[in-house]
């Protein structure tokens, strides 16, 4: 059986594990946050740069 020393450093290190993820995912939110205004900002670019052509549909290229 498990002793009770044991459990509790199982439970610390879990926190800790925990912890280490929350800090992550709150890095990798921010660094998503400040890309997508990036992406954004390279979207209407690239938009204003080619003209809009329309999408070439299947049947269109099997008919050539």
């Amino acid at each position: 059986m498990c002793s009770l020393q044991s459990l509790t450093t199982v439970e610390e290190s879990n926190d800790d594990d925990v912890e280490n993820q929350l800090g992550a995912l709150r890095n990798h939110l921010l660094a998503l946050g400040r890309t997508e205004g990036q992406l954004q900002a390279l979207k209407e670019k690239s938009v204003d740069l080619a003209p809009a052509k329309p999408e070439t549909s299947v049947v269109e290229i099997l008919q050539v």
